[in-house]
């Protein structure tokens, strides 16, 4: 057993995030994020729970390790078994001030590996849990365990209220609102137009773009349908979906079904967001619910206006209507005479985007690092 000793001076700290992997998300993208910036000033460790390579790169000093351990299925105990106690030496050897770890897999192994040990866990949350989408298995799991972790971090007001929500028994005091904080946005300008991708239109006066995977979760299906509603009445108009999954193949159907393949374009992914961002007219999210979405903060920060649903995670960004327009979930109608607004009254279009760029301005990476230093560390330490 080894001594906790919290440092009195915040530096030179030994942190340990754990994650499940570097892959492609959101999570893992913040994660990095943090890993990197701190490993400036302190002794950062980021292990990962299952094999694969990593999509998001770490600094040089900054201490990777895999646990590496496959678990075909879920019911495998030894591998479980094997998973508990790696990463319980691995915190026994590094003797850190701070376990955090992030999404709920990673957050019950390391509470369960860290359980008898003299080191403060906080776990994140990075999205909505009371949807009807989530395994019975994990609500079970987050139910029994979330209440050993120190602190929870989530990262808007929505997402506090449902956790408080479904699981009432813990306290709220231990919940901390950490929103992720912006980055810097590449705007290297590639020399390609946006309307590139729709080559058939002679004459688009405006844009329309959105950016995401192609998930049931996205609701892009539903940004079509109003997208063919605005169509009928702004002919000179195209809407852009950035992003790939699995509903490719059906909103590719959808827009042809609709007949109006010649002013939609579903590129896949791209590197250079920003650039394409600043030459769009409108962002729209569907989304049916989301934690905090990097794509609408990415739009705020080019300046964008933004028609969204009312959702959970999104509608936060929004601050009831001051930064972009706000539509009712699943009304389509609504959508499609949102986005015509947007895109004919310049003058509303331009403070909805001033309001906007000014309010995701103050998630800088030093406001966001002042939350977890000295809210949610010291009062876990």
């Amino acid at each position: 057993m080894y001594e906790y000793d919290y440092p009195k001076e915040q530096k030179n700290m030994k942190i340990v995030f754990v994650i499940p992997s570097l892959g492609m998300g959101g999570a893992e993208n913040s994660l990095c994020d943090l890993a990197n910036r701190w490993s400036t000033n302190h002794e950062i460790t980021v292990v990962t729970l299952n094999p694969g390579k990593d999509f998001f790169s770490l600094q040089d000093n900054v201490d990777r390790i895999s646990v590496n351990i496959r678990r075909k299925k879920w019911w495998n105990i030894q591998a479980h078994l094997n998973t508990l106690f790696k990463i319980r030496a691995i915190i026994r050897d590094r003797k850190p001030h701070f376990v955090i770890s992030f999404l709920v897999k990673a957050n019950i192994f390391t509470i369960l590996s860290s359980m008898g040990l003299p080191v403060p866990v906080i776990i994140s949350e990075r999205n909505m849990i009371n949807r009807r989408d989530v395994d019975i298995r994990q609500k079970i799991l987050r139910f029994i365990f979330y209440g050993f972790a120190e602190k929870i971090c989530v990262l808007s007001d929505s997402m506090r209220s449902d956790l408080t929500s479904s699981l009432p028994h813990i306290n709220p005091s231990k919940i901390h609102i950490v929103p992720n904080s912006i980055k810097l946005l590449s705007k290297t300008d590639t020399g390609q137009s946006i309307q590139s991708f729709l080559p058939h239109c002679n004459s688009l006066s405006s844009v329309v773009i959105s950016l995401g995977r192609l998930v049931p979760q996205k609701q892009f299906d539903q940004l079509i349908a109003a997208f063919s509603l605005l169509h009928k009445v702004k002919p000179d108009t195209g809407l852009i979906i950035f992003g790939d999954g699995p509903e490719r193949r059906n909103l590719e159907k959808q827009v042809a079904d609709l007949d109006i393949s010649t002013y939609v374009s579903l590129p896949g992914r791209t590197e250079h967001v920003a650039h394409f961002l600043q030459q769009s007219d409108v962002f729209v999210m569907t989304s049916a619910f989301e934690g905090m979405p990097g794509a609408l903060v990415e739009a705020m920060q080019c300046g964008v206006p933004s028609v969204v649903y009312n959702a959970p995670g999104i509608s936060d960004l929004m601050e009831g209507g001051e930064n972009g327009i706000i539509v009712d979930m699943n009304d389509i109608e609504k959508l499609a005479q949102a986005i015509r607004k947007m895109l004919t009254d310049k003058e509303m279009a331009k403070n909805y985007a001033d309001k906007a760029h000014n309010y995701i301005l103050s998630f800088t990476p030093e406001n966001i690092d002042d939350i977890w230093f000295n809210t949610v560390l010291v009062s876990a330490g």
